[in-house]
Order: C-alpha cells, then structure tokens, then sequence
C-alpha cells in the first residue's frame, strides 16, 4: 500500500495496453510509455515540472471547493454553479492537455508511424498491433502511472473544451483511460 509498483507489475498491466509512468520532479519532467513485449519508450514533458503540478492540483482543490463540488462536510456533488468555477476547472484541463497528455499521445502516434515500416515477414510488430489495433472499431486503451501531485489530477479529462462540443477534444476522444492503483 502506498509503495512504489514494481516493473513486473507494470509491465503485466501493458498486455491491456501501454501504461505511461509520469515521472514528476523539480525540473522538466519525462514520462516512460512501457509496452509489451518489454518495449520501453521515453518521452520528455519539458512543460510540466513539480511546481505546475502541484499548482494545478491546488487549483483544481480550491476550484471545486467554490463550485461545491468539493465540500468534506457534506460530501455533496452538484454542478458547477458559475461561469468562473467552470472556466477555472477547463483551463486546468487545457493545461494538462498541453504539458502531459498532447505530448504523449503524439509520441505514442510518432512510435507506431515508426513502426509503420518495421514489417516482419508480413507482421507488423506487436508493439504497432497493441497500440492500435482495430483502431477503427475501438480506441486504444491506456494506464496511466502518474506520479506526485499529478496522481491528483484527472488525465483521462485533460484537454481543450470550447464552447461546444465541436470546439472542444480531450483524450477520451483519442483513447480509453483507467490508472494503476495506488
């Protein structure tokens, strides 16, 4: 319980599909996307550092407090009341999108259009097959490992919401989230 994963156990986790470890620190950040059979691939988060994670932890807290989102006393779930809690709430989102998740969803399309061309008597490698296979039909599956500040803050809704839906993506448009447990 509250102890670091070890890699065995991580890399039993990527058979569903990559699992992405955040590594969360003072300076830039790097996350590692482990895949099955055993393929590691590293990824730098130049944007993201401990200091922005911890702020926007701190606001997303502070953020769903004023909405009443957040209350401890009455464990309650409401909607955003105002117009400056939702705002609050998407620009923490976008901020996310922009250091974490858009780098590392790019570098995971960079790694398949790479192996793209890495054809093995007429297979593709298994690495290509785990992270988009039947794409068409289903979107990829990933576990996210994030760690420090950033275990608290929802990855799986990062991303750029506008004024409608046709103005707006996130990662669940992209792929489906679950997280190790911690």
């Amino acid at each position: 319980f509250l102890r670091p994963k070890k890699i065995e156990q991580l890399m039993r986790a990527a058979r569903g599909g990559p699992v992405i470890v955040i590594n969360v620190i003072e300076g830039p950040c790097h996350a590692l996307i482990l895949c099955r059979p055993g393929d590691v691939f590293s990824v730098s988060l130049p944007k993201l550092s401990r200091k922005l994670a911890r702020k926007l932890h701190g606001s997303l807290v502070k953020s769903l407090e004023e909405s009443g989102l957040r209350d401890r006393r009455e464990r309650a779930i409401r909607r955003v009341g105002t117009q400056t809690g939702r705002d609050k709430i998407r620009n923490i989102l976008r901020e996310l999108w922009i250091s974490v998740v858009q780098p590392i969803l790019e570098a995971m399309e960079n790694v398949v259009s790479r192996l793209t061309t890495k054809v093995v008597i007429g297979h593709a490698h298994p690495l290509l097959a785990q992270l988009y296979d039947e794409i068409e039909e289903e979107l990829p599956h990933i576990t996210w490992c994030p760690t420090g500040p950033l275990a608290f803050l929802p990855l799986h809704a990062a991303g750029i919401y506008g004024s409608s839906p046709e103005d707006s993506f996130s990662a669940s448009d992209f792929v489906v989230s679950s997280y190790t447990p911690t």
